[in-house]
């Protein structure tokens, strides 16, 4: 098997840059200010995180839900940038929702010392004709949830988004990218960013992300996993550019989250989007049938465009946010799909009156 950060932390030879002050500055805002002296390591290139520094943040991070940590947001001078997890793309398309969040899988539920069976039972998977033909546009079946082993795929890909996004955080965060002009000191991005943001809720946020992504690399140096489809000989340990390894991963992460969102697994559906299929799908349909929720809020993104008109998109949207738990404002809901606001507008007396609508969809209407 390969040993994932192993290989990643070969991908290439970065210069030992030391951000203290950065960290130092950012660890002053958070709860858990044990931390820098738990984790020197953290500070280090390459990250060497010892056991107590991993305990440590073990107890900070197990219990939080994955995808809350989907979207990072730094500051270069004075624009606001954001970096989305690699192979997530639920995050470029649409928002994650309370609801969501109250559901999600933890990181205890990805990091739960089970990976080498689970990399069997995926591997079983894949050798499985009526399961890997779930990967195209089928149906979903939730009687092959136990054959197909929907609970182990989703939480491979999550695994392999979460390892990828981790290491291109830490890469990102700790270059090199600007010389202060007081101090004349060529200061990273995350260094950088603590110092030009003036929210405290911002630098902790950001430094929470930083100690989050390395403490994932260590999670992930402990826990072997292999890329479906590539045969041992083929993984000779030789380092990999990180556009290689994402590559050898990215159609394994693909086809195991497709095959688990169509065995019914709600955490794989909720991460699921289906750029690749058309947005009158037999998936779509019968996500329909199983998740109304979730498939009123596709259908009210830019996956429909050019087959479903902005009111009808709008309309779905609405219905959406009927169905919401804790939906709150229907116009701050709304922000999520992008519309524009000459759209809402248009239609901005008919949303704030409830009226009735007849919804259309995709396909032929039983």
């Amino acid at each position: 098997m390969l040993c994932f950060l192993g290989t990643l932390l070969g991908v290439q030879q970065t210069k030992k840059t030391i951000f203290a002050f950065g960290l130092f500055a950012g660890l002053t805002c958070i709860a858990s200010e044990d931390l820098l002296t738990a984790c020197p390591g953290a500070l280090e290139r390459p990250i060497e995180l010892s056991e107590s520094c991993m305990a440590q943040l073990d107890m900070r991070f197990l219990d939080q839900p994955v995808w809350q940590a989907a979207r990072l947001t730094y500051q270069v001078f004075d624009r606001r940038r954001s970096h989305l997890s690699d192979l997530n793309n639920r995050v470029k398309y649409l928002h994650y929702s309370s609801s969501d969040l109250q559901i999600a899988p933890v990181w205890s539920d990805i990091f739960d010392g089970g990976i080498e069976s689970r990399n069997q039972a995926v591997i079983q998977s894949f050798n499985d004709a009526d399961c890997t033909d779930l990967g195209a546009d089928a149906t979903i079946r939730a009687d092959l949830a136990d054959r197909c082993n929907g609970n182990d795929l989703i939480k491979y890909s999550l695994y392999i988004d979460a390892c990828i996004t981790s290491f291109t955080r830490v890469q990102m965060l700790s270059k090199p990218a600007i010389r202060n002009a007081e101090t004349a000191k060529l200061e990273s991005v995350f260094e950088h960013s603590l110092g030009v943001m003036e929210r405290d809720a911002d630098r902790q946020e950001l430094t929470d992300f930083y100690l989050r992504s390395a403490w994932l690399l260590g999670r992930c140096q402990r826990m072997p996993i292999t890329p479906m489809g590539v045969a041992a000989e083929e993984l000779d340990g030789s380092p990999m550019t990180l556009v290689e390894m994402i590559e050898l991963f990215r159609d394994s992460h693909d086809d195991a989250l497709a095959m688990a969102a169509k065995t019914n697994n709600t955490w794989a559906q909720l991460m699921y989007i289906p750029v690749d299929l058309p947005v009158d799908s037999a998936y779509m349909q019968s996500l329909h049938e199983h998740n109304p929720l979730l498939a009123h809020r596709l259908m009210a993104t830019v996956l429909s465009y050019g087959v479903l008109s902005v009111e009808d998109r709008i309309h779905h949207a609405v219905k959406a946010h009927e169905l919401e738990d804790n939906g709150g404002n229907l116009f701050d809901y709304l922000d999520q799909f992008r519309f524009f606001g000459h759209d809402l507008e248009r239609f901005e007396a008919d949303l704030v009156e409830g009226l009735e609508v007849e919804l259309k969809y995709p396909w032929p209407s039983r």
